[in-house]
């Protein structure tokens, strides 16, 4: 009844004498520990079609960036808001001009 592997979970176990369910069966009572269910997560996030960026599409992705920066370098604004201006929007115009991967579930 007791497997090798799942024996360390048994904590405490005692047969009954005198209640046989048949003749060479006795009733028994196990204390164990129940396993932790294991949860699976599944990454979600949008990914964007970084291998776009060799085709025609990186090009016009490319292009929209330069304008960008010529624009923004002019102004007067901290390092860390530049940057994190010019990495919101070079996230957006990737998604609208790259695209963006599908997130499904795995097929079983």
């Amino acid at each position: 009844m007791l497997f090798k592997k799942k024996k360390k979970y048994y904590k405490d176990c005692k047969v009954i004498p005198g209640e046989a369910i048949t003749t060479q069966h006795r009733l028994l009572i196990a204390v164990m520990d129940l396993l932790k269910l294991i949860k699976v997560y599944i990454d979600r996030t949008v990914r964007l079609k970084w291998k776009e960026l060799h085709s025609c599409n990186g090009s016009q992705l490319l292009e929209g960036i330069k304008l960008y920066l010529r624009k923004d370098v002019n102004t007067d604004k901290l390092a860390d808001k530049m940057w994190s201006d010019f990495e919101s929007f070079t996230q957006s115009y990737a998604k609208s001009i790259l695209g963006v991967f599908k997130c499904s579930l795995p097929t079983r």
